[in-house]
């Protein structure tokens, strides 16, 4: 009979343990590569979100102002919202608004501004309000047009350059929209001198009187300029506030409420069933929720802008003494304020005077040109835990300026401006915190909108 050869019993216990131990090795490579690409995904995942999300905040920052009334006739009012925290950053309904306002070191457990999914808001973050017109992300406040004393019953008609598609700049027919008297003439009055807000008859509350709706050819007779009690070569300007046809949550189908449109940026606790897997445990979500017209916070208006956040704080800068340059950090109310020498090379701010300026709406020409700039510092990780990593503070050219050796403190903040107008932020609050990349975004923005020119 042929020989039929083949493989022993040992031979085959040898080449599988020389492959178990191959597999080993390969694997040892592997699965940190993998665990590797998967850390650096959410890290960049992390930045990704931080660049948008933080260019949305800023571009409201820099338009905070924008369309405001400084004044109101008739002692006109108008109202903002119930709901909690907001309500704690109403201004005072019978003066005009502020652009920019903070509330410091904000803590709150419950159900924020209605919405359940977000539970509270992280422990010592601040609160920021931007008030202007844009600030509610709909097309219709992208517009605005203007009307002549002379021809009072038509506005200014801007070139649609792209006639097959819906016009891009101005308003719609019935859009409500306000009117606003840029000069010291009239109707503005010497307790209401310039860029009054104009009203129809005397009506005691802005939901009375305080708006109307569009019309390009004939716009309403109680807004519309007349002569010969004015000037013939006056110029009113047209805000678009909200759609009259857009839907709920998104445009105005009702009234307006209040002369302005308003967005709340804060670190809102999500729900466990909404949080984000990967976040340490203690952090929150940075949200934009816009107030509406109805003087509620409608959930899908809330946006999440950036996770994994730890903290927030606001900084303003201040020129108090008037001479065009910033001489005074506060936080965000103004209880706490430094000298700005270190940034700016000014002499001595006036600190205890930021907070009548911040947080006083009784003289708000000098709120308009003492706020120059708002900082934003926001504390949040990287990426998810990574057991490989242990955080630890490295800063080759200074000292941790929350304490000398510190691995636990982090600056919420500018270490020139220093701690007091910051936070310093405690990790061990946050389980496992050391295995967290931990990083500090900063937004300057010029408020241009809101100083007088």
């Amino acid at each position: 009979m042929r020989r039929q050869d083949g493989f022993t019993l040992v031979e085959l216990m040898v080449a599988l343990v020389v492959f178990v131990f191959a597999m080993a090795a390969a694997t040892a490579i592997f699965i940190p590569l993998v665990n590797e690409f998967k850390q650096q995904s959410k890290i960049a995942e992390t930045n990704i979100e931080g660049l948008v999300g933080l260019e949305l905040m800023k571009a409201d920052l820099e338009q905070a102002g924008y369309g405001l009334p400084w004044c109101f006739l008739n002692n006109m009012t108008y109202t903002e919202t119930n709901a909690t925290p907001a309500n704690a950053l109403n201004d005072a309904t019978s003066n005009p608004p502020r652009g920019v306002a903070a509330g410091d070191n904000v803590t709150y457990n419950g159900a924020v501004n209605g919405n359940a999914n977000v539970t509270g808001i992280a422990n010592l973050s601040d609160y920021l309000v931007i008030r202007s017109v844009l600030v509610s992300g709909t097309d219709a406040t992208r517009k605005w047009s203007y009307i002549i004393a002379q021809n009072a019953t038509n506005t200014r008609v801007w070139d649609n350059p792209y006639p097959t598609i819906p016009d891009l700049n101005n308003p719609s027919s019935n859009d409500y929209v306000i009117v606003i008297n840029p000069t010291t003439s009239s109707p503005c009055t010497a307790t209401c001198p310039m860029n009054c807000l104009v009203m129809n008859g005397t009506a005691a509350t802005f939901a009375a009187g305080g708006f109307t709706q569009y019309s390009s050819t004939a716009f309403p007779t109680a807004f519309s300029p007349a002569q010969p009690t004015l000037n013939p070569n006056q110029t009113f300007l047209i805000f678009d506030i909200a759609s009259q046809a857009g839907t709920a949550g998104t445009d105005l189908t009702g009234p307006l409420t209040m002369p302005f449109n308003r967005a709340d940026y804060f670190v809102g606790i999500p729900s466990a069933s909404t949080k984000p897997t990967r976040c340490a445990s203690n952090t929150g979500v940075l949200y934009k929720a816009v107030l509406n017209q109805d003087d509620t916070f409608h959930p899908n208006d809330m946006l999440p802008l950036l996770d994994c956040v730890a903290d927030m704080q606001v900084i303003f800068g201040l020129d108090i003494n008037g001479d065009g340059v910033i001489d005074t950090y506060s936080n965000a109310n103004g209880n706490t304020a430094v000298d700005a020498t270190p940034i700016t090379g000014q002499g001595l701010g006036l600190g205890p005077q930021a907070a009548g300026i911040l947080m006083s709406q009784s003289n708000l020409t000098q709120y308009r040109s003492a706020v120059k700039e708002v900082r934003i510092y926001i504390l949040a990780h990287e990426g998810q835990m990574d057991q490989n990593y242990t955080y630890t503070y490295n800063n080759p050219f200074s000292a941790n300026p929350c304490g000398a050796g510190s691995n636990t403190l982090i600056l919420v903040g500018n270490p020139l401006i220093g701690t007091a107008v910051g936070h310093c932020f405690d990790l061990t609050t946050i389980p496992n915190y050391q295995h967290y990349r931990w990083k500090v975004y900063a937004m300057v923005v010029k408020l241009l909108n809101i100083n007088e020119q």
